[in-house]
């Protein structure tokens, strides 16, 4: 059996993938007579007959590219919606490659029967995928028991760990408890804890741990230090959560320099040339988008005058590119008087002001209308936002666009976030959307910045239309 993310696992998708290939070509090749009795289909009387080199050179194209889409790569396709727009990246980029291919190699492969090969292997490749999860989600393919896991450090990191590996169930993994020598900790008996940082070993052998992972604040570095070491021989792998909130502000690469392992902080803006890429890849795609949108956004504009009288768009200041002040449009998605009745409600109830203060936004908030928690549900009502896009005032992909009154919150991050155009959509609403943190969406954001690419920009692009047809809205 397999384990999830195991060498052999990966060895398997491949092989499978290939022979999915191999196996719809020559499937597609012997039915292609069928295909003749659609209107648009070449009449083919005979069953193909293709080169033995094209079932070898199929499969080794579209397995190399889904490689370098990062199909096989586990980790990064922990959840479904990860693995479906990688998947369909993948497939997308091995149709086009294959469709050049056979137009130079084997011209007796038409476009109809190409279009079938193509749409059938990715329909074959995603059911295999959804009926494996199924799979390792009910533990029928687990080749191992469940891992134990310890975590050291009993704070607000380790119950973050804690709470993020037991609503991850293709982990295979259970958090067995905490160490911590906290007083505080120690004496809340919900915490969970089995002992301080000197019965580490101990409580290893005791409870069968295989997996241990070191969350403890960044000014506990001596203690840390300690640790590895009495860990260091024992069968168990050790995990240690960086200094996340320092590291984010710098792309990070782990190089060997002079024989010593270190990290390679990188500058994060943008060169011209990637400026100018991504400009023309926005105009790009708002301009041939442009024809299908604006009909749907007529009759979004009619909704929310009928539900609430009264302007239709909604214009507000925010932070752009170098800290230069632009005016946002959205679909107006509250009452009028909005901002008025915010404070009302600040000043009233003090658990409303707490959950402002902590995420910037309210999830039930009374203001919105009918029609605007539709549009916020399914972020319609950011649509508007492509005229700043054609102006060059924002981008498709980028960070958040920030409050004015946001700009002391956002602190030293607004050295690298603020350097380029903020985005109609971005990393922090693909990966955690409303349920973020203020200073969460401030590292997604500047991690976007310093891991920039055109190929991010379109998977944050297809992941951002899956997550939205989901309803996950802002």
């Amino acid at each position: 059996m397999f384990r999830r993310f195991s060498i052999n696992y990966m060895i398997f998708s491949m092989a499978f993938d290939a022979l999915i290939v191999a196996l719809v070509l020559a499937m597609m090749a012997r039915i292609r007579p069928l295909l003749s009795i659609l209107p648009f289909a070449e009449p083919v009387v005979e069953p193909l007959v293709l080169p033995l080199p094209l079932y070898i050179l199929f499969p080794m194209t579209w397995v190399a590219l889904m490689t370098f889409a990062t199909v096989y790569d586990g980790r990064h396709n922990l959840h479904i919606i990860d693995e479906l727009t990688s998947l369909s990246f993948g497939s997308l980029l091995s149709a086009i490659s294959l469709a050049g291919i056979s137009y130079f190699s084997f011209r007796d492969i038409s476009r109809v029967m190409f279009l079938f090969f193509a749409a059938l292997t990715y329909g074959l490749m995603l059911i295999w995928r959804i009926g494996a999860r199924f799979l390792f989600r009910y533990g029928m393919m687990n080749g191992a028991s469940q891992h134990r896991c310890l975590i050291i450090g009993a704070g607000e990191t380790g119950q973050d760990i804690r709470r993020r590996v037991n609503n991850d169930e293709s982990l295979n993994m259970n958090v067995v408890g905490f160490l911590d020598d906290q007083p505080s900790l120690l004496a809340d008996g919900k915490n969970q804890i089995l002992g301080n940082l000197s019965a580490v070993c101990e409580m290893i052998e005791q409870h069968a741990i295989d997996n241990v992972i070191i969350a403890l604040p960044e000014q506990n570095q001596d203690d840390i230090n300690a640790l590895i070491g009495r860990i260091d021989g024992l069968p168990v792998r050790l995990w240690v959560v960086p200094s996340y909130y320092a590291l984010a502000l710098y792309k990070i690469d782990i190089e060997e320099f002079a024989g010593v392992i270190m990290f390679d902080l990188r500058a994060p803006a943008l060169s011209d040339y990637q400026r100018l890429v991504k400009r023309i890849f926005d105009l790009v795609l708002v301009l041939i988008s442009l024809p299908f949108i604006l009909p749907f956004m007529i009759l979004i504009a009619a909704a929310i005058y009928l539900d609430d009288p009264g302007t239709v768009l909604f214009r507000q200041k925010r932070l752009g590119e170098n800290g230069k002040m632009v005016t946002i449009i959205k679909f107006r998605t509250m009452v009028i008087d909005a901002d008025k009745r915010l404070c009302e409600l600040l000043q009233k109830d003090s658990l409303i002001r707490e959950e402002y203060e902590k995420y910037h936004k309210l999830a039930k908030d009374p203001r919105v209308t009918r029609v605007g928690r539709w549009l916020r549900k399914y972020s319609l009502d950011e649509l508007p936002q492509i005229w700043n896009v054609l102006m060059g005032e924002m981008s498709l992909v980028g960070p958040r666009a920030y409050m004015p009154s946001e700009r002391n919150d956002i602190g030293s991050y607004s050295d690298t976030i603020l350097r380029i155009r903020p985005g109609l959509t971005g990393w922090w609403q693909v990966m955690g959307r409303h349920l973020t943190l203020f200073k969460e969406r401030l590292v997604l954001d500047t991690y976007y910045i310093s891991h920039w690419s055109i190929w991010l920009d379109l998977y944050i692009l297809m992941k951002t239309v899956l997550v939205v047809l989901k309803g996950r809205g802002a």
